[in-house]
């Protein structure tokens, strides 16, 4: 046991209650105890009996203190941040609800359209589809031949797949660069989304 102490006394020395047992007589498991609700006592409002006795528990109380203020605040502000961004998808979705049924009103469309509609917004709002790259607006930014390296990347494995594509490439290797980089694109699909509809012109091909 290191005893470091300017006043002979630490905290062990504290007394319990008013029948004279301080902390160094009771039992490990309470004084383990003690030492835990002192710590979270550092981060939180919470009351403690236990104080600092002498230079050195104080020091190192103060500077529980601080990092507790420093990691609460992160905590909270992490916290704040999520509950913010959840209240403010909720109440984009809302809004879109709310613009939806006024113009089911306005266009007099029928309770059953309308409540299948509804369903359909509401179950294609839960999925999380995969992101495509028109989505990500920073790489629009990125210089055009690391765009075609990383459409090269993308690609390049699902054309090469296929006999046709691999046979027209190896007569150029520039094919394969601008097929990637200008004829392929990525699409994120919900299931029961229409690919192809009949009577119509087909004018890509979905691998």
């Amino acid at each position: 046991e290191l005893d470091v102490t300017d006043t002979g006394k630490n905290w062990l020395d504290m007394e319990i209650g008013s029948k004279g047992l301080s902390y160094r007589k009771a039992n490990p498991a309470f004084q383990y105890l003690t030492s835990l609700h002192w710590s979270f006592t550092q981060m939180t409002p919470g009351s403690m009996s236990v104080v600092p006795q002498n230079s050195m528990e104080r020091i190192w109380s103060l500077c529980c203190l601080v990092v507790g203020l420093f990691v609460s605040a992160l905590l909270i502000s992490q916290l704040s941040a999520k509950m913010v961004r959840v209240q403010t998808l909720h109440s984009d979705n809302m809004l879109q609800m709310d613009l939806l049924n006024r113009f089911f009103a306005e266009q007099d469309v029928p309770l059953s359209l309308a409540t299948r509609i509804r369903r359909e917004v509401k179950q294609r709002a839960k999925e999380k589809k995969r992101i495509t790259m028109h989505a990500l607006t920073s790489l629009q930014q990125i210089p055009l031949k690391v765009k075609q390296e990383l459409c090269m990347s993308i690609f390049a494995p699902t054309l090469l797949s296929h006999t046709v594509f691999y046979t027209w490439c190896l007569t150029d290797e520039i094919i394969i660069q601008d097929l990637t980089s200008k004829a392929l694109d990525l699409s994120s699909c919900s299931r029961n989304d229409d690919l192809f509809v009949p009577l119509q012109e087909a004018k890509c091909i979905y691998f």
